[in-house]
């Protein structure tokens, strides 16, 4: 069963790497026109992808829209779980859901190289920050996100790759992989933390099945229930050594889990979704008064190139969690979402950059994966911003304590993917001895 057929009406994805002078490497130099122009762009390199990694064209199953109207009640019925959402909280993220299924179902690809269900999934999160922009940019920069076209490659670096054209738009290409990579990573981390019972007394009986995640009680959890790590391991080995997840995972991999963790992992992937979704918006935003960086004569990049981008990274992250903060704002715990999902979307990628420098060399964090900042670097960004800016906008509203609370939950979170890389990581090590090599999505970046 590959991710596309298994995959949730509830998770949508989007990640940045923004390969700034990508355009001269991929000899995309089309003359400026309309965004269809974009499109066929996407077209050619898609095309020319498949025929270097001599994978088959593409053959799509057909939609199901009962099917997808299933997968979102089932969606509404997890994060009513995750949220503890009241009946009319309830009621209105129903609406909300189903109003955008069924636009979702209008959507088509730009490309007969996309899947139609993957392609709605991220449709679904770009109409979220998309309806959240628009009350919060100018008409110059919502001109320049009008103007991004959307699609996925198996060969866009760990996440994805923000290219601007020659006619000014945007290609942002996701690593086809990273849907089903994150997907199950989001199942694997939730079913680590054991359930309890938590005192709540809007519910009926004052008490609902919450998930812990202080260390003692993990580790005892993983040490019950040793198939937990093979969960978690093997999304991440074959990631590692593929690029892809449409094969060498078991079926039910894809499986829903029990209601409370299937909603906590819903909720991870949404706002994680939305985060890595308007972080593109900022690369699309920054297109406009982007100066191609000089490449070294030696082939290899300077400091001044790295420098700058890191800063473009620095600053569309920091665009992108003040805009999906705003898209979660009316929702209950959105601050501890956010948070919490940034956490793991970061470190997910940490692991990645560590598991293919654990596979090619034997030692963790001796080869680097990506062009962008550090992981820590990124999060101790982010969290500066994100703070500031509720500051200011909640003025005397804003509490310390909702923040350091929120901050130590993300903490919490992050030691728990911690746990599970400690307790798996040997099994790299047993599979570079055995022969494994990194995809070579994920060779060394100079």
């Amino acid at each position: 069963m590959c991710f596309e057929q298994a995959a949730r009406v509830s998770r949508f994805l989007a990640v940045g790497v923004a390969l700034t002078g990508a355009l001269i490497a991929l000899d995309l130099r089309a003359a400026p026109g309309s965004i269809q122009d974009a499109e066929r762009q996407l077209e050619q390199l898609q095309a020319r992808e498949l025929i270097e990694l001599k994978l088959p064209g593409p053959n799509w199953p057909a939609p199901n829209p009962d099917e997808e109207k299933r997968m979102a009640e089932e969606y509404v019925r997890s994060m009513v779980r995750a949220w503890n959402l009241s009946a009319v909280e309830e009621s209105q993220l129903r609406a909300r859901v189903m109003a955008r299924l069924q636009a979702s179902l209008l959507v088509r690809p730009p490309t007969r190289y996309e899947n139609p269900v993957t392609y709605r999934l991220v449709r679904r999160w770009v109409g979220i920050i998309e309806e959240t922009a628009k009350s919060n940019f100018d008409a110059e920069q919502l001109r320049q996100i009008n103007r991004i076209v959307f699609g996925t490659l198996q060969s866009a670096e760990v996440n994805a790759a923000h290219i601007p054209t020659p006619a000014g738009d945007s290609l942002i290409v996701f690593n086809a992989g990273w849907f089903p990579f994150a997907e199950l990573m989001s199942r694997a981390v939730a079913m680590a933390m054991p359930l309890y019972l938590a005192q709540d007394e809007r519910l009926p009986g004052g008490r609902w099945q919450a998930l812990s995640t202080e260390e003692g009680e993990v580790r005892r959890h993983l040490a019950q229930n040793e198939q937990i790590l093979n969960r978690f391991f093997q999304p991440l080995f074959s990631y590692l050594t593929t690029g892809r997840l449409d094969s060498g995972i078991a079926p039910h991999f894809f499986d829903p889990v029990d209601e409370p963790r299937e909603g906590v992992a819903n909720m991870y992937y949404d706002a994680m979704g939305l985060f890595v979704v308007a972080h593109e918006f900022g690369h699309a935003v920054q297109n406009s008064a982007l100066k191609i960086p000089t490449v070294s004569k030696s082939g290899g990049r300077g400091w001044d190139e790295i420098r700058y981008n890191w800063e473009q990274e620095f600053q569309a992250d920091n665009l992108g969690v003040v805009l999906s903060y705003l898209a979660l704002e009316r929702r209950p715990q959105n601050l501890a979402a956010i948070l919490a999902s940034v956490s793991f979307f970061l470190k997910s990628i940490d692991l990645v950059r560590r598991g293919a420098s654990l596979i090619a060399t034997g030692r963790e964090n001796v080869v680097n994966i990506s062009t962008h900042p550090p992981p820590t670097a990124r999060l101790q960004s982010i969290r500066l911003k994100l703070r500031e800016f509720l500051r200011e906008r909640q003025g005397v509203g804003y509490s310390e304590n909702a923040w350091e609370q929120a901050v130590t939950d993300a903490a919490r979170l992050e030691r728990v993917m911690d746990i599970l890389w400690e307790r798996t990581s040997p099994w790299l090590l047993d599979a570079r001895k055995r022969g494994a090599t990194v995809a070579p999505a994920f060779n060394q970046k100079d």
